[in-house]
């Protein structure tokens, strides 16, 4: 019987957390849906539970028998065209899950979020926990992880232990899809533009150990950031091409043209959505904002520190080339 359920462990992040958990002599009970890729989980003894998010049933089962649960699936979409699935799974599935895990007696559930529950801090002065969410003009993702982390600490009022941690842009893996992988790729082919605004990076295996310290020596109700380093668009590509052995970008892209012709993808992504995931105004809005968070929490009650965000890259670059 499983000891530990983890949700979204064929993912980007799941699939490392699940590794070291079975490393560390484990049961680890993974949520699958039966068509999910199980190339994150190969060559690892874990249990499998089929289910899905969406529906309340299964994850009744999931929760079955299990001590702790790492809860990190989601639907990951920086634009407006997957709004309902966002609600459905990031959202309502989130409580689902959480309300089940309170009802079945699990000792504690820590649900991976992300920066983008939390807003915008600039690089001169990061936000941190404590911050009021002022994202939800930038699309669905933000305001549903916002919402989902609600829907957590109703849970948590209700008598659930839960731990929220919130990760920022994951690099460092290239064997499953995910994380910042679509940017290195693009920067590593060559790229000569870049954006004057600035998020947090941070190495996949850093977040896996961070997700494992929240269990460890979280403490009920609260979040902690596991943002990395903040860097400027600029300076993160000028990174992947380095690595990369090309040119670093040279010519900033101007704030008007590119979301004058963001709205065309608006329009255009209601027909064809998977076609304008990157061209619409709720993505392009992010390239010129910043969105810096500080993990000095998590270093302080965690124990917790990452490691080099380049080193990351250069593992990933080496992986996709």
């Amino acid at each position: 019987m499983a000891d530990v359920l983890v949700t979204g462990g064929t993912g980007y992040i799941g699939g490392v957390l699940v590794r070291s958990l079975v490393e560390q002599g484990q049961k680890v009970r993974v949520l699958l849906r039966p068509w999910s890729s199980r190339a994150a989980l190969a060559g690892l003894d874990v249990e499998e539970s089929i289910g899905d998010l969406g529906d309340p049933g299964s994850l009744v089962q999931a929760v079955k028998g299990v001590r702790r649960v790492f809860h990190l699936g989601a639907t990951v979409r920086l634009d407006p065209f997957a709004a309902g699935k966002m609600r459905q799974i990031n959202v309502a599935g989130t409580a689902a899950l959480a309300a089940a895990a309170r009802e079945a007696g699990v000792e504690r559930l820590v649900h991976v979020s992300s920066v983008a529950a939390i807003g915008l801090g600039p690089r001169e002065k990061p936000s941190d926990e404590a911050h009021v969410f002022d994202a939800a003009g930038y699309g669905p993702y933000f305001t549903t992880k916002h919402e989902a982390e609600e829907a957590v600490q109703a849970e948590v009022a209700r008598g659930l232990d839960a731990v929220i941690v919130n990760p920022g842009n994951v690099v460092g893996r290239a064997a499953v899809p995910g994380g910042y992988a679509p940017i290195i790729r693009m920067a590593a082919r060559g790229n000569p533009f870049y954006a004057p605004g600035a998020a947090c990076y941070v190495p996949v295996g850093d977040v896996a150990l961070g997700c494992r310290l929240a269990m460890e020596r979280g403490r009920r109700g609260e979040r902690y950031i596991l943002a990395g380093d903040c860097l400027t668009h600029r300076e993160i590509l000028s990174m992947i091409a380095e690595v990369a052995g090309r040119k670093p970008p040279r010519w900033p892209l101007p704030e008007g043209p590119v979301l004058a012709a963001a709205r065309i993808g608006d329009v255009l992504g209601k027909r064809w959505p998977a076609a304008f995931g990157f061209l619409n105004r709720t993505s392009a809005r992010l390239l010129f904002h910043d969105f810096c968070a500080s993990s000095a929490k998590a270093e302080r009650e965690l124990g917790w520190r990452w490691g080099s965000v380049r080193e990351a890259i250069a593992t990933e670059v080496a992986a996709l080339s």
